[in-house]
């Protein structure tokens, strides 16, 4: 496999896992009790979980492509260490997004929209939810983070200190 498709079968398999947590909003919603007029704008929560699993699932590989540079079909996972990481740290941020950030932040943004539709202030939900929210708002960040700056993060961990290449030579160099 290319690290294209690698990153295509992370996309497919989020928009699986979306497809199913928009479901579990759907009926979270629908459970809700609200009154009819407003029930409807709760949807759109699992509506936009629906698109964008969709996005995923019919253009893996046009996401693939935007975020690793485009590589020769026969180009298979014989690669420098430093792409491999860059490939570990994409699929790990579309971990951290997928199954840890988004639900908890889609999570606290319906329960906002609950209170707001029955009326009451955001205040009154405690700080409590509201650290929740924060957190899950950091780790959405970091999952974007780790997307965006793969290449910078797997140059930076697969570089070797000065010393370190020059006690390889020397030993390169005893050697012969």
């Amino acid at each position: 496999m290319t690290p294209q498709q690698i990153v295509g079968l992370a996309s497919r398999l989020c928009a699986i896992w979306l497809g199913l947590h928009a479901l579990q909003l759907a009926a979270i919603v629908e459970l809700s009790k609200l009154p009819g007029n407003l029930i409807w704008q709760l949807y759109i929560f699992p509506l936009v979980h629906l698109a964008v699993a969709l996005v995923l699932w019919f253009f893996p590989m046009v996401i693939a492509h935007a975020l690793i540079p485009r590589t020769k079909f026969n180009d298979k996972l014989r690669l420098p260490a430093e792409k491999v990481v860059a490939v570990a740290c994409v699929v790990l941020g579309l971990l951290v997004i997928f199954f840890n950030a988004l639900p908890l932040v889609t999570r606290y943004l319906l329960q906002i929209a609950v209170v707001i539709s029955d009326g009451q202030t955001i205040a009154e939900l405690g700080w409590a939810l509201h650290g929740r929210g924060l957190e899950s708002i950091v780790q959405l960040l970091a999952g974007v983070f780790l997307i965006t700056k793969a290449h910078a993060i797997s140059s930076r961990l697969m570089r070797l200190p000065k010393e370190t290449k020059e006690n390889e030579d020397e030993r390169a160099d005893d050697a012969l």
